[in-house]
Protein backbone atom coordinates (compact mmCIF):
# COMPACT_ATOMS: atom_id res chain seq x y z
CA UNK A 1 0.00 0.00 0.00
CA UNK A 2 2.97 2.58 0.65
CA UNK A 3 4.73 1.55 -2.59
CA UNK A 4 1.08 2.50 -4.43
CA UNK A 5 1.32 5.61 -2.37
CA UNK A 6 5.25 6.59 -3.29
CA UNK A 7 3.84 5.93 -6.71
CA UNK A 8 0.82 8.02 -6.92
CA UNK A 9 2.09 10.78 -5.05
CA UNK A 10 3.64 12.94 -8.28
CA UNK A 11 0.19 12.10 -9.80
CA UNK A 12 -2.47 12.96 -7.03
CA UNK A 13 0.06 15.78 -5.84
CA UNK A 14 -1.42 16.47 -2.15
CA UNK A 15 -5.31 16.63 -4.10
CA UNK A 16 -7.44 15.67 -1.38
CA UNK A 17 -10.71 14.06 -3.65
CA UNK A 18 -7.29 12.23 -5.67
CA UNK A 19 -6.48 10.83 -2.82
CA UNK A 20 -9.66 9.36 -1.13
CA UNK A 21 -10.21 8.07 -4.31
CA UNK A 22 -7.26 6.12 -5.21
CA UNK A 23 -7.87 5.02 -0.90
CA UNK A 24 -11.19 3.75 -1.91
CA UNK A 25 -10.08 2.07 -5.14
CA UNK A 26 -6.92 0.33 -3.16
CA UNK A 27 -9.77 -0.70 -0.52
CA UNK A 28 -12.29 -2.04 -2.97
CA UNK A 29 -9.27 -4.41 -5.25
CA UNK A 30 -8.29 -5.38 -1.36
CA UNK A 31 -11.17 -7.07 -0.16
CA UNK A 32 -11.87 -10.30 -2.44
CA UNK A 33 -8.18 -10.76 -2.92
CA UNK A 34 -8.28 -11.18 0.92
CA UNK A 35 -10.51 -13.44 0.89
CA UNK A 36 -8.77 -15.58 -1.88
CA UNK A 37 -5.89 -15.96 0.27
CA UNK A 38 -7.51 -16.46 3.32
CA UNK A 39 -9.35 -19.51 1.87
CA UNK A 40 -6.05 -20.56 0.19
CA UNK A 41 -4.77 -20.63 3.62
CA UNK A 42 -7.33 -22.38 5.22
CA UNK A 43 -7.36 -24.81 3.01
CA UNK A 44 -3.63 -25.29 2.73
CA UNK A 45 -2.94 -24.88 6.67
CA UNK A 46 -6.15 -25.03 8.66
CA UNK A 47 -7.27 -28.44 6.78
CA UNK A 48 -9.97 -29.55 9.59
CA UNK A 49 -11.24 -26.19 9.33
CA UNK A 50 -12.11 -26.06 5.78
CA UNK A 51 -13.27 -30.11 5.84
CA UNK A 52 -15.42 -29.18 8.48
CA UNK A 53 -16.86 -26.29 6.21
CA UNK A 54 -17.46 -29.20 3.52
CA UNK A 55 -18.79 -31.66 5.66
CA UNK A 56 -21.13 -29.68 7.07
CA UNK A 57 -22.50 -28.39 3.83
CA UNK A 58 -22.93 -31.61 2.59
CA UNK A 59 -25.10 -32.89 5.57
CA UNK A 60 -26.85 -29.69 4.96
CA UNK A 61 -27.65 -31.30 1.29
CA UNK A 62 -28.48 -34.19 2.88
CA UNK A 63 -30.47 -33.25 5.72
CA UNK A 64 -32.66 -30.99 2.58
CA UNK A 65 -33.35 -34.56 0.88
CA UNK A 66 -33.70 -37.30 3.12
CA UNK A 67 -36.68 -38.46 4.60
CA UNK A 68 -35.86 -41.72 6.21
CA UNK A 69 -34.93 -41.43 9.57
CA UNK A 70 -32.20 -44.20 10.09
CA UNK A 71 -30.65 -43.01 7.11
CA UNK A 72 -30.96 -39.11 8.25
CA UNK A 73 -29.55 -40.37 11.88
CA UNK A 74 -26.42 -42.44 10.21
CA UNK A 75 -25.46 -39.04 7.92
CA UNK A 76 -26.06 -36.84 11.47
CA UNK A 77 -23.70 -39.69 12.82
CA UNK A 78 -21.25 -39.83 10.28
CA UNK A 79 -21.21 -36.08 10.25
CA UNK A 80 -20.22 -35.31 13.59
CA UNK A 81 -17.96 -38.10 14.08
CA UNK A 82 -16.21 -36.51 10.62
CA UNK A 83 -15.95 -33.12 11.42
CA UNK A 84 -16.16 -33.31 15.93
CA UNK A 85 -14.13 -36.53 16.57
CA UNK A 86 -15.23 -37.55 19.58
CA UNK A 87 -14.62 -41.01 21.27
CA UNK A 88 -18.50 -42.20 21.04
CA UNK A 89 -21.53 -40.50 19.34
CA UNK A 90 -24.97 -41.52 19.81
CA UNK A 91 -28.64 -39.32 18.26
CA UNK A 92 -31.36 -39.06 20.49
CA UNK A 93 -34.62 -38.70 18.79
CA UNK A 94 -38.10 -37.58 20.44
CA UNK A 95 -41.08 -39.43 19.59
CA UNK A 96 -43.57 -36.80 18.03
CA UNK A 97 -47.11 -37.93 19.16
CA UNK A 98 -50.04 -36.58 17.26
Amino acid sequence: MLGLQALLSPLTANDGLAVAVSTLAVAALFGPMRRRIQRAVDRRFYRSRYDAQRTLETLANQLRDEVDTDRLTNALRRSAVQTLRPASASVWLREVRR
